[in-house]
């Protein structure tokens, strides 16, 4: 069924099966476990045996956002009890100044290097192989 398209063609076909616009979804194609970079797709037939994959990656950032700001709001609440009591900085002072600032700023960037690797998983994948498709 596929075999003899072009890479975009079978990208364009497959959204118009599943309702996105490959133009303006970001999408990971890759051909027989090899990425394909957007601009080739034209250019790329696909032959028979050969198994494409199509991934839409999830690019919506409302989620990440909102646990980014619970973060920096529980980085700000936390941070002056475990300067004074981990720590055992006093209040007031440079070091607790300072203290405050760094394990706010460790909480911050832990956090979202964490929401950061949540957003990763794909939407939606196909395998186009020789006449033959599935969708998992």
């Amino acid at each position: 069924m596929f075999a003899g398209q072009t890479v975009e063609e079978i990208v364009e076909e497959c959204g118009s099966r599943s309702n996105f616009d490959p133009g303006h979804t970001a999408l990971h194609v890759a051909l027989n476990g090899e990425g394909v970079p957007r601009e080739v797709w034209k250019r790329i037939r696909v032959k028979r045996g050969v198994t494409l994959t199509i991934v839409r990656v999830p690019t919506g950032k409302a989620l990440g956002k909102i646990l980014g700001a619970v973060i920096s709001i529980f980085a700000i609440l936390i941070a002056p009890a475990l300067a004074s009591g981990v720590f055992g900085l006093v209040a007031g002072t440079t070091a607790y100044t300072t203290g405050v600032g760094l394990i706010a700023s460790g909480i911050a960037i832990g956090g979202g290097v964490s929401i950061a690797a949540l957003g990763r998983a794909p939407s939606r994948l196909y395998h186009v192989s020789a006449g033959s498709e599935s969708v998992q």
